[in-house]
């Protein structure tokens, strides 16, 4: 059910978009998610799904989640980098779990990534290809808000020197969504590495 709504919630805000009436397609568009919130309300009775019937409402708050995730992605990226954790970048943030799992909804639903772990207090997912994190996160948060290529958003950052920070991911080294159920926190995960002036790494990854 929440795959539907997800989906009834996309076409909805494709057809205001292309309107040429906007105000009236936005009541109409409105009217339309508060109807299908009613029908999930009345058929859904599991504990697992009970929750979703407002997820139309939820995608808007999940896009700016992401936003805000890719902000301080590139804050993070520096030439220097811990003894604990080398050329890794770890973000934590609270968001309650009707979040997460919109957020895992759109992960699975695309194709972008699979469930590597799931028990009762924590759940993690894995993308293991920096295109595919690109297209998630474009696509949740849209085409308006997320501009340029792999090479110069959010995904890397020049810094005055000349060098460049750069997110990796691959096989080896997935992204990680790490979410727990008893913190109500999500955990974002990935490695990256330094170039400096002259394209020679500085980084090594174990």
């Amino acid at each position: 059910m929440a795959s539907l709504l997800v989906s009834l919630h996309e076409v909805v805000e494709k057809y205001i978009k292309k309107a040429n009436d906007k105000e009236l397609a936005g009541k109409i568009g409105t009217e339309v998610l508060e109807h299908s919130r009613q029908v999930a309300k009345k058929y859904l009775f599991t504990a697992e799904d009970a929750c979703k019937f407002h997820v139309a409402e939820l995608f808007p708050m999940l896009s700016r989640e992401l936003l805000h995730f890719t902000k301080i992605l590139r804050r993070r990226m520096k030439t220097s980098t811990t003894l604990s954790h080398p050329w890794q970048i770890r973000i934590v943030r609270n968001i309650p779990v009707e979040i997460f799992e919109l957020l895992k909804e759109t992960i699975l639903r695309g194709g972008y990534g699979n469930i590597v772990k799931k028990t009762k207090s924590v759940e993690q997912l894995e993308i293991s290809n920096l295109d595919a994190v690109y297209n998630w996160v474009k696509h949740v948060a849209g085409n308006n808000t997320i501009s340029g290529t792999i090479e110069t958003d959010f995904f890397s950052k020049l810094l005055k020197d000349g060098s460049c920070c750069k997110a990796i991911v691959s096989p080896e080294h997935p992204f990680i969504v790490k979410y727990s159920n008893t913190q109500e926190n999500i955990q974002y995960v990935t490695r990256y590495g330094c170039w400096n002036a002259f394209g020679i790494p500085q980084h090594v990854l174990s």
